[in-house]
Formats: C-alpha cells, sequence, structure tokens
C-alpha cells in the first residue's frame, strides 16, 4: 500500500445543530482513498464493530454476520440490544445497517441521550403523539429531525410505534 498523498487544502466540518467544528478535512489523493479502502475491509472483516458491541454488554438480537459478495463486503441487518450510551457502538457512527436500542425511562432522558453526541445530521422521532413528538422534535439537537419515518419523506417503512407513546 502506498503512503498519504500531501494534502493541498483542508475545510471544515461542523455540526450543523450548534455549529461547533468537528473536523478538519485533507484532500486527497488515490494512495489516502486506497489506504482507506484497506483499513474499511480490515475492520470488517475482523468484525471490529460486532466484537466490540459484544465485550461491552450489548446482545446481539439478530444479524452481525459479514458476507463477502463479488467485489462487495456487506454486513446483515443486525440490531444490538441492552446498549448504554457510553459504550462505543452508540458513540461512534458505524457505516451499515446496524441498530443500537437504548431504553430511556421518558422523553426528557431520550432527549437528553440523542443531543449527547457531537454529531447531529439526522434523528427520527416515533410516536402514536403527534404533540409530544413535536415537542420532542423541537429539543434534540440535529440538522434534520423526522417524524414517524427515517429520512424526508421515507413512507416506504413500516415502524411499529411503541417507543415514545
Amino acid at each position: 500500500m502506498g503512503s498519504h498523498a500531501r494534502p493541498r487544502e483542508t475545510f471544515e466540518t461542523t455540526n450543523p445543530a450548534t455549529g461547533q467544528v468537528i473536523a478538519k478535512i485533507a484532500s486527497c489523493g488515490k494512495a489516502d482513498v486506497d489506504l482507506a479502502v484497506e483499513k474499511a475491509r480490515s475492520a470488517f472483516e475482523a468484525g471490529v464493530w460486532f466484537k466490540k458491541g459484544r465485550s461491552e454488554g450489548a446482545k446481539v438480537v439478530t444479524g452481525g454476520n459479514a458476507h463477502k459478495s463479488g467485489k462487495g463486503y456487506f454486513i446483515e441487518p443486525t440490531i444490538f440490544d441492552n446498549v448504554t450510551p457510553s459504550m462505543t457502538i452508540a458513540r461512534e457512527e458505524i457505516f451499515g445497517p446496524v441498530l443500537s436500542v437504548i431504553t430511556v425511562a421518558n422523553a426528557d432522558e431520550a432527549v437528553r441521550v440523542a443531543n449527547d453526541t457531537p454529531y447531529g445530521l439526522a434523528a427520527s422521532v416515533f410516536s402514536a403523539n403527534l404533540g409530544k413528538a413535536h415537542r420532542i422534535a423541537r429539543d434534540i439537537r440535529a440538522g434534520t429531525v423526522t417524524i414517524n419515518c427515517y429520512g424526508e419523506g421515507d413512507v416506504s417503512i413500516s415502524v411499529p410505534v411503541a417507543a415514545m407513546t
């Protein structure tokens, strides 16, 4: 694997909810992209996130298996239960079909957990009580907050409404 290309310029990435600078991102060349792909492939093959989740006490309800298919690397849709806000799988972004279930006592605690992140690109609130859902959505610091769907205008999924009723 080649060495890193020297970045020519950088740009700041900010949290859309707070305006806080999260990181400075460097432009990159082919060697950098190849290195990133290789690191991602190694993490995928090692099952890093799944092992980490289990070792920290989370329970895999379904999924968690890696599959090689042609040129791609795929992970089964996976659900972790018994996740706490301090666990790695709750604190770091996992780019894959992974859901970490964090149980909370009430809406205030749910908002505290949702806002305790350096990220904040998107969030979703599911509830049969639309007034309550709108109040909760206003309190969540994220660039986009959807209600009873995931992603703007997503009507293609069917999700049971139980968490915040």
